[in-house]
């Protein structure tokens, strides 16, 4: 859902920006007894929609709940330059990539006029090459004029614009910017140095008598309420993700809680993936959360599920950029999501961020089968900004 707002559970994902390609139309068909589908993209050279690109995915195995594709072939006809000028690549299509093997950068392999390679060298500077007769040359033609783009890993670090094809800089950064710059959670790293309780498990830290003898007071507190520690576990869960989007640092002290009256309970690390997943960026931390959790209980829906939804916000973050490279976050996502299904098809957060996965990918049958289910459920986190996106992308077959 490009430059919308999707706010699902744990999900508060916002686009940025429209693809540089056109969105890709989707077929599914079978092939020696396999399910695969063909995505084409189109451009728009010289104001007139041509295919641009072709890529064919293989089912991985004949599994009908499996929803994992590999991509076997990628055909370039055109390519984008970054002026935003379309460029033709080859009437007949260069295949970049094939069961396996990429193309690029292959002293072996002649690569047609006007492909585009880019990449960062060792001062983490962005790079950008194009091909021509055969060889890879510096691209010179350079990004549009007034183009700005904000650079912290280079050696002076700071706003960097274009113009007549070349770049300079326009200013540097002032150390509050810098320090400003720094991710969400890195500042929240900064502050865990110095209250151990924003980290899970209280970071593993030795407690003080003190802090021994406040534990034991707050779990027989908890105890009078709570008959017995599970209850009173998950009754703070529940206080975490109530807190979650309010004050980050409560819902933590609550998981961390949790945790004490009792560390088996899985449930913990659905916690604290979440604390993690607000902070955006790889959701690298939220993963390990998720994960940490699963190596205890495999059967734990809610660790299957948002650890899911870390790929279907990647493929959002990834998908302005380019469609192809973020699908493979998406095909992942319905992956982790479809296992939390198979084990329990009651959870209406499962089912309506599958609706929405399969609505990205272009399967609509899939698509409103999840809805339907997760209506049926009785549909709470259906939203009716999704409905009408579902409807007007995916015609109900009559």
């Amino acid at each position: 859902m490009k430059q919308r707002l999707i706010i699902i559970f744990l999900i508060s994902i916002c686009t940025i920006g429209c693809s540089k390609k056109a969105g890709p139309t989707i077929r599914y068909y079978k092939k020696d007894g396999v399910q695969w589908y063909t995505s084409k993209i189109y451009g728009y050279p010289e104001g007139k929609r041509k295919l641009a690109q072709v890529d064919k995915y293989k089912k991985q195995n004949a599994s009908q709940d499996s929803t994992m594709y590999d991509l076997q072939e990628s055909v370039l006809y055109y390519e984008l330059w970054p002026n935003y000028e379309w460029k033709f690549v080859s009437k007949k299509g260069f295949t970049t990539y094939k069961n396996g093997t990429y193309f690029l950068n292959n002293d072996t392999v002649v690569v047609p006029d006007n492909v585009i390679y880019e990449y960062f060298d060792k001062s983490y500077k962005q790079q950008i090459d194009v091909y021509k007769n055969g060889k890879r040359i510096p691209y010179q033609y350079g990004r549009p004029d007034n183009y700005e783009s904000m650079q912290f890993l280079v050696d002076t670090p700071g706003v960097y614009g274009w113009k007549d094809g070349k770049e300079y800089l326009k200013r540097k950064f002032t150390s509050e910017e810098i320090e400003n710059h720094k991710s969400k959670e890195e500042k929240w790293n900064d502050q865990a140095l110095l209250d151990k309780r924003l980290l899970p498990k209280y970071g593993n830290q030795p407690k003080t008598e003190e802090e021994k003898k406040a534990d034991m007071e707050f779990i027989k507190t908890v105890l009078e309420k709570d008959s017995t520690n599970r209850k009173g576990s998950d009754h703070l869960i529940r206080l975490g993700f109530d807190y979650l989007n309010k004050d980050l640092k409560t819902a933590m002290y609550r998981f961390n809680q949790a945790w004490l009256l009792d560390s088996t309970n899985t449930d913990i690390y659905w916690g604290y993936g979440a604390v993690y997943f607000t902070f955006g960026g790889n959701y690298s931390t939220a993963k390990k959360q998720y994960l940490e959790g699963l190596s205890i209980n495999l059967q734990n829906t809610h660790l299957w599920t948002d650890y899911g939804t870390c790929f279907l916000a990647q493929y959002y973050n990834l998908q302005s950029y380019d469609e192809n490279y973020a699908l493979p976050y998406l095909d992942s996502a319905i992956t982790f999501m479809t296992k939390s299904y198979q084990i329990d098809p009651t959870d209406q957060n499962t089912t309506i961020k599958l609706s929405i996965c399969f609505w990205n990918k272009g399967d609509c049958y899939n698509a409103w089968k999840y809805y339907d289910i997760c209506k049926a459920l009785g549909g709470q986190p259906i939203t009716e900004e999704f409905t009408k996106d579902l409807q007007k992308k995916c015609k109900r077959r009559k």
